[in-house]
């Protein structure tokens, strides 16, 4: 997806080899365009047992003019509809109120004001960010989606590993996982597989409603859902179709087949996702490598993994979306909160074709 870019750098001057505090306010200088910006405005403070950066929220204000609040310990971002909040003392952001990306520190708050990690603000913002030892270069991206791609994925969120939540006339989840909040919005939950980072009950729970219905696939998956007191199952298997509330959803297979990877066999009735929904078709892989039922797969959005540990890397996963050619690829399943370098390498390996967006914890506007 070709899109426009602002580079800041960011030159962090410290002495390596000295104890330094683990927030250094007088080690840092940041600089846009090569110019450096207020800094007592934005206040950045290095944290260096952690590598990162942390600043005032009046920088998103100002370069992504997106809206701000700070009340109660809570800072809150706000942009395209979208919300990131981080609290005092919590190692964590959360989206929309519903999902929780895990950070490497708590947030801080000084002199009664939050201060927010830049780095992964700025990716939920829609940036790039890539880390050197002792510099940082900031692409910060035209973060609307185009004209031509965004009706695909109006109302869709990537949340924590694999959660996808599809937003329309019916609110639709895969595998919600590590839920921060209780919006118990859902109508239809699919769970691909029994594995802890996929059907996580307690996030199950957080986001049902009294007529939600859940759809488990995997062997006595659906069993455990009941004996937590779950009523409204389906048990799922590979190969066949179910109609939800008029909403139709096909399992597919979904295994491995490389032998370095078995942790997802055949055997085990793995499945990924396609449904359908106010008429966009998506397709929800699940833990799997490329596998031949892909081949005839025709959906308009492909949600595939990339971690190349349990299932695909990015290089097989983008082979596996140029078979499927779908018209928006999107890559999942990675440890996006270390780095998105392997998304944007499936990204770059996607035909003309399919257009790759990465859509984990980023409040593009719809």
């Amino acid at each position: 997806m070709k899109r426009q870019t602002i580079v800041l750098i960011l030159a962090l001057i410290f002495c390596l080899g000295l104890a330094v505090p683990a927030v250094a306010a007088d080690n840092v200088s940041v600089l846009v365009n090569g110019t450096r910006i207020d800094e007592q405005k934005y206040n950045p403070v290095w944290n260096s047992q952690y590598n990162q950066i942390l600043v005032k929220p009046a920088f998103f204000a100002d370069y992504f003019e997106a809206e701000l609040s700070f009340e109660n310990g809570v800072t809150t971002i706000s942009k395209n509809g979208h919300t990131i909040s981080a609290t005092e003392a919590e190692t964590r952001l959360v989206m929309d109120g519903i999902g929780g990306r895990n950070l490497v520190s708590a947030n801080l708050v000084l002199a009664g004001e939050g201060y927010i990690p830049l780095r992964y603000a700025c990716e939920s913002l829609g940036a790039q960010v890539d880390w050197t030892d002792n510099a940082a270069a900031v692409g910060i991206a035209d973060f609307r989606l185009p004209d031509e791609i965004a009706p695909y994925l109006k109302g869709v969120t990537v949340f924590d590993q694999s959660t996808i939540r599809l937003a329309g006339s019916k609110i639709i989840y895969v595998d919600p996982y590590r839920i921060a909040g209780e919006p118990q919005d859902a109508d239809i939950i699919l769970v691909t597989h029994t594995h802890a980072d996929h059907m996580d009950l307690d996030s199950i729970k957080k986001i049902m409603k009294d007529s939600t219905v859940l759809l488990i696939a995997g062997e006595g998956g659906a069993e455990r859902a009941g004996e937590s007191g779950i009523e409204d199952i389906i048990a799922v298997i590979p190969d066949s179709e179910y109609t939800v509330d008029g909403i139709k959803i096909k399992a597919i297979p979904a295994y491995n087949t490389s032998p370095e990877r078995q942790n997802h066999k055949p055997e085990h009735l793995f499945v990924g996702y396609i449904v359908e929904l106010d008429g966009v078709t998506y397709y929800a892989a699940g833990d799997t490598d490329y596998i031949e039922d892909m081949n005839a797969l025709v959906v308009d959005v492909a949600f595939l993994p990339i971690d190349g540990r349990f299932n695909m890397d990015e290089t097989e996963a983008a082979r596996a979306a140029n078979v499927i050619a779908p018209k928006v690829a999107v890559p999942y399943h990675y440890n996006n909160f270390s780095s998105e370098a392997k998304a944007r390498d499936f990204v770059s390996l996607l035909d003309e074709e399919v257009t790759g967006v990465i859509l984990t914890f980023k409040m593009y506007g719809n």
